[in-house]
């Protein structure tokens, strides 16, 4: 019983460092993607449109989301 013990907290500690650890990847990999003109087939960046994300404030109120001009 002792050994399941330290096996769960030992596995929740590598849990929760590695998701900290990712958590910046993520992050990074987004802003490329919102920088990038070639994501999801367009010609130009979000970025373009939007600097520094501006307009994008009530973006998660939307219910649905049109990518490149489509549903």
């Amino acid at each position: 019983m002792k050994m399941v013990k330290i096996m769960t907290i030992c596995l929740l500690i590598f849990g929760l460092v590695s998701a900290i650890a990712f958590a910046g990847a993520a992050e990074d990999k987004g802003k490329t993607l919102f920088n990038d003109a070639k994501f999801a087939g367009g010609s130009k960046a979000c970025a373009s449109c939007h600097k520094d994300g501006k307009g994008l404030e009530n973006a998660t109120d939307n219910k649905e989301f049109k990518l490149a001009g489509k549903t």
